[in-house]
């Protein structure tokens, strides 16, 4: 995401900004295929570059920057290189003493690891398989970690996702889950490519569980509070489905 923001920043003042990521789209987490695709197209009508599935073998210097070249063999000349590569937990201590760790450090509800009184929260602690790398994760996870190491009873339940991303004139939303994985859980896409909007909604037919929006203004919030209120979409489903975002004032 702060690579997306700096590349558009750059764009404004210099003549070229390429993005090269790793992935096989931009942002993956926040992201599905199709999402992404669509955020690609609008950064490239906006002169931005974007290059996926793609690694900098190396970067050619003397007193500054002249370029980089990718493991593909393809040379780009630049002037600066920016590094936005996410978060990765430092693990080292924890594995010296011996606790639990995956990608992360290992915590249960009370957000204590292996090893009695001993707590981890935020970028480093890994919940239920996840990293959240967000900061109301790591708010809500050092609230539990506090209190339960003076013990008060405290349990974290995981944080639901929210990306805001508002970056060359581009808004996107991500909020909750991206794929519909339970039963009796399903999704609805909004497509008008030629205008760069996208959204995509994953519900029970009751409430809303996730939402992606791409392009289109003063929506996300709205399905952000539908979400957090679990407030009822039943009856609205339909209209949803045709784009009729109008439909979200009246249930505020």
């Amino acid at each position: 995401r702060l690579g997306l923001e700096a590349a558009a920043s750059l764009s404004k003042s210099i003549k070229k900004a390429t993005i090269i990521e790793i992935s096989d789209r931009l942002i993956p987490q926040q992201l599905d295929k199709e999402g992404a695709s669509v955020l690609s197209h609008l950064l490239e009508a906006r002169g931005i570059t974007v290059k996926t599935s793609m690694i900098v073998e190396e970067i050619s210097a003397a007193s500054q920057v002249q370029g980089v070249r990718l493991v593909s063999g393809e040379e780009l000349p630049a002037q600066m290189v920016i590094f936005a590569a996410g978060i990765t937990p430092n693990i080292a201590l924890a594995v010296q003493a011996g606790i639990k760790v995956n990608r992360g450090i290992v915590v249960n509800q009370k957000m204590e690891t292996n090893q009695p009184n001993i707590f981890a929260a935020g970028d480093a602690a890994e919940f239920q398989q996840t990293i959240y790398g967000i900061w109301p994760a790591a708010v809500e996870q050092g609230i539990a970690a506090g209190a339960n190491a003076i013990g008060i009873p405290f349990l974290y339940r995981g944080t639901t996702p929210l990306h805001i991303l508002k970056v060359a004139g581009i808004e996107m939303t991500a909020i909750g889950k991206k794929y519909p994985d339970q039963p009796g859980e399903e999704q609805i896409n909004f497509r008008k490519p030629e205008a760069g909007e996208y959204v995509k909604l994953v519900h029970n037919r009751e409430f809303l569980l996730g939402a992606l929006v791409l392009g289109i203004a003063g929506v996300g919030f709205r399905l952000e509070k539908l979400i957090k209120k679990n407030i009822s979409i039943r009856n609205i489903l339909g209209e949803l489905a045709g784009g009729n975002w109008e439909v979200l004032r009246q249930k505020q």
